[in-house]
């Protein structure tokens, strides 16, 4: 039985709250969703470690130039405080908002990164202007060099990647995939929680990253450089956990 409850508690259960943020798909997307579900739902995490080639996806690192770029980025990854209601508006409880108070950090890092296995084993800065042209050089070179160092000479590669129409999905893109042999699955549209860079791993690289950044503001190459490093260096036991949950995540 459900526990007693005061008045009191009950007016708390039932209090307005900040409705959670969701993405907004279509009836299309929803349903190219739970195909896309419907397929693979019944793969173990074993699947997802020994015979899935690569998962991609791709982002965009802000790079702060500056000591107060650097404070500007810490507080906007604060995401609870232990407080009191009259400590909410203090400086030291509150962070800017990035609609009015965004900053320019002073640059900007295009990645993808990829995972195989229980390691992130591909890591490439991309330009600025991605397009499908862009797209086919990377599936050529970056891409196809670390399936082959990786996963050895195959007929076919399984590669799961972002739904991205401007790149992966252009013409450019699906033909270098031809090419090189790379049968790639895309995940459904605004489907964050079925990518494990998107739901856990870019976090967990980027808290890494501010919990060991040096003393002094950084160059954008050194940035970029301890960047790809502490990817690459994320421990094995990480990667691992978070690509045995993406069986829970798809059912």
């Amino acid at each position: 039985m459900a526990p007693h409850l005061t008045e009191e508690e009950l007016d708390e259960l039932l209090s307005a709250r900040r409705p959670r943020e969701k993405p907004d798909r279509t009836p299309e997307q929803a349903n190219a969703r739970v195909k896309y579900c419907k397929v693979w739902h019944r793969k173990p995490p074993s699947f997802w470690l020994k015979k899935v080639d690569l998962v991609i996806d791709n982002k965009r690192f802000e790079i702060p130039t500056t000591e107060r770029a650097r404070r500007y980025l810490k507080k906007q990854r604060v995401r609870f405080q232990l407080r009191t209601p009259g400590e909410g508006s203090l400086p030291h409880m509150t962070k800017p908002g990035r609609k009015k108070n965004k900053m320019n950090t002073g640059a900007l890092a295009h990645v993808c990164a990829g995972i195989r296995g229980n390691r992130i084993v591909l890591w490439e800065y991309l330009p600025k202007r991605w397009c499908g042209e862009e797209a086919a050089k990377l599936y050529r070179n970056a891409i196809s060099k670390t399936l082959a160092k990786c996963a050895g000479q195959k007929r076919k590669y399984l590669v799961f990647e972002d739904n991205d129409p401007v790149g992966y999905k252009s013409g450019k893109g699906i033909a270098a995939k031809a090419d090189v042999g790379i049968d790639a699955v895309p995940m459904p549209e605004y489907s964050p929680d079925l990518n494990p860079l998107d739901f856990s791993l870019w976090d967990a690289i980027e808290d890494r990253m501010f919990a060991n950044h040096p003393a002094i503001a950084e160059t954008v190459a050194a940035y970029k450089k301890r960047l790809r490093l502490t990817a690459l260096r994320l421990p094995a036991a990480v990667v691992e956990k978070v690509m045995r949950k993406i069986p829970d995540r798809i059912e």
